[in-house]
C-alpha cells in the first residue's frame, strides 16, 4: 500500500536535490520523476542521502512499444542514474509514442512544444502499440526492475482499450492531473471502481 503524499520533480533543476531532501525529511513518501525530466542524477543524490527510502514513481516516455531489450535498457539507465535497483512504480507517461530522444527535454519547454510532438500520436497509433507496450511493462515487472506498473494521463477510453487488448489488464495506478478547477470526478470514480490507484 503506497501512501498519497508525494513530490513531483518535473522542471526541477538546480533546486532538485535540495527539494527532494527537504520533502523526504518532511515525511514525503513518494518521489515522482521521469525519463525526460533531466534531473534523475539529482534525485538519485538526494535518495542516497535520505534517512529512509521513499517509493520512487518513475515515468517512461510514451508507450514503451518496440524491442524489449531497448525498453529494458532505457529503464536500467534510469535506475542507474537514480542509484536504485528497482522502482516502486513505473508508469507509461502518456498514451502515445515518444518519437524523439526520450532524454531530450526540449519538447517540454512549453505546453505548445509538447503538444506539437504529442499530436503525432493518434487513436490509431495508440491502438496499434498499447498491447506491445503493456507486454514490455509486464516483462519489466517480472524481471524485478519495478514493483508495480501503470499508466499516466490515460482516460477511460485508453483504459478500456488496454483491458480489451491485454486480457483485462488493470494498471496499478493511473496518474492524472487534478486540482481545484480540474476535478475529473467521472474518471476518478471509474478508476476507483476498477481498483486503479489515482
Amino acid at each position: 500500500e503506497y501512501p498519497a503524499v508525494g513530490l513531483g520533480t518535473l522542471l526541477l533543476k538546480e533546486s532538485c536535490e535540495t527539494a527532494v531532501t527537504a520533502a523526504v525529511k518532511a515525511g514525503c513518501t513518494i518521489i515522482d520523476t521521469g525519463e525526460h525530466y533531466g534531473n534523475l542524477e539529482m534525485v538519485g543524490n538526494a535518495l542516497q542521502a535520505a534517512p529512509c527510502r521513499p517509493c520512487v514513481l518513475l515515468k517512461i516516455s510514451g508507450i514503451p512499444a518496440g524491442d524489449y531489450d531497448c525498453v529494458r535498457a532505457r529503464v536500467a539507465a534510469m535506475l542507474l542514474k537514480l542509484g536504485i535497483e528497482r522502482a516502486g512504480v513505473l508508469l507509461m507517461h502518456w498514451p502515445g509514442l515518444c518519437d524523439w530522444d526520450p532524454v531530450d527535454m526540449a519538447p517540454l519547454a512549453t505546453p505548445a512544444a509538447f503538444q506539437e510532438k504529442a499530436d503525432v500520436s493518434t487513436w490509431e497509433v495508440f491502438c496499434n502499440n498499447i498491447a506491445a507496450g503493456w507486454t514490455n511493462m509486464v516483462k519489466l515487472k517480472e524481471e524485478g526492475l519495478v514493483d508495480e506498473i501503470g499508466t499516466s494521463n490515460f482516460y477511460a477510453h485508453h483504459l478500456d482499450e488496454l483491458a480489451k487488448q491485454c486480457d483485462g489488464a488493470v494498471p496499478f495506478a493511473n496518474e492524472i492531473f487534478v486540482d481545484a478547477s480540474n476535478q475529473e470526478h467521472e474518471l476518478v470514480t471509474t478508476m476507483q471502481a476498477r481498483s486503479i490507484h489515482v
